[in-house]
């Protein structure tokens, strides 16, 4: 639960630093605020399901196949995001390893 709630505020503060605002963060050109708006959609996507994960074994392993591919496809956040990936397939719900492949 402890982790659940870790990744969803990792998430979350990505989110954040990606919109744009009127009195911060403003993207350097258009191109820029659409992979922006990619980025933040694929995150939402994973945020949205990891309640729905919770017990439901083929929720998780959708939750953590998306949060790999999120790894793969920008890896820029691979720091923030991979310690909850932990080599293997990890139940971010129940917080036990799932054990398949």
């Amino acid at each position: 639960m402890k982790e659940k709630m870790r990744l969803i505020t990792e998430i979350s503060l990505i989110i954040r630093e990606l919109s744009y605002s009127r009195c911060g963060y403003r993207p350097a050109n258009y191109a820029v605020a659409l992979d922006n708006l990619t980025i933040i959609g694929d995150l939402a996507d994973i945020l949205h399901n990891i309640e729905a994960a919770t017990g439901n074994p083929f929720v998780q392993r959708v939750v953590d196949e998306k949060l790999r591919k999120f790894v793969i496809d920008f890896p820029a956040y691979q720091v923030r995001l991979s310690p909850f990936l932990n080599g293997g397939f990890h139940d971010l719900s129940l917080g036990v390893e799932s054990g398949y492949n």
